[in-house]
């Protein structure tokens, strides 16, 4: 299932989510950066070699990389089969990346993650997950998208009010980019005009 992208900001749909999608986002991004109405595009990525495709994708093109990633050293506890889980800190967030991406002449977009909650064991912040899940309603990529936005804004990478493109795996979208102080600000804050592509299910795909 897949629609070609059209005129007038028309939306490519995956039949199904997940980095199977990646090398098509890819593709989507670069031809909507041809068009010339923005320089910037953000890649939400936990690996090195997503960031070096797309940097290498559109080393010929105008439009500059930027990587987006978790805060430095974040922890993430990952179960594999029937193993106990274990600690696993994604590439991006390791100190030696910074070299890396500075080869290929891409930056490194790291702090704190809007949306991530302050750990109270067995506490849960609802505004942050209804805003979330509700985002999710749309793409499971799409927190992740807005998230890198609001960072790119906060830590200087991209002008407020700024028209950028984001990306994930199989998701990609172009942004004004906002404070995150002014999220919901009705003239300040975030406004997503295009859904580049998405999954056309938002349900993960467990099968």
């Amino acid at each position: 299932m897949g629609a070609k992208i059209l005129e007038n900001g028309s939306t490519y749909f995956y039949e199904h989510s997940g980095r199977e999608n990646f090398l098509k986002t890819i593709e989507i991004v670069k031809q909507r950066c041809e068009v010339g109405d923005t320089n910037k595009i953000f890649i939400f990525a936990a690996t090195k070699q997503s960031v070096i495709d797309l940097s290498t994708a559109l080393k010929n093109s105008n439009c500059k990389v930027f990587a987006v990633s978790f805060p430095y050293k974040q922890i993430f506890m990952v179960k594999r089969g029937e193993e106990a889980p274990e600690e696993v800190i994604p590439e991006t967030s390791l100190p030696e990346i910074r070299k890396k991406f500075a080869e290929i002449d891409v930056e490194l977009v790291q702090g704190v993650m809007p949306f991530e909650e302050i750990i109270l064991p067995g506490v849960s912040d609802l505004k942050t997950q209804v805003l979330i899940r509700t985002l999710e309603l749309i793409s499971q990529g799409l927190p992740l998208c807005v998230q890198a936005a609001i960072m790119a804004c906060d830590g200087g990478y991209a002008e407020p009010g700024e028209k950028i493109i984001v990306m994930s795996a199989d998701t990609a979208i172009v942004i004004k980019a906002a404070q995150k102080k002014w999220l919901f600000h009705p003239k300040k804050g975030i406004d997503i005009h295009e859904i580049l592509c998405k999954p056309y299910s938002s349900r993960m795909d467990i099968s």
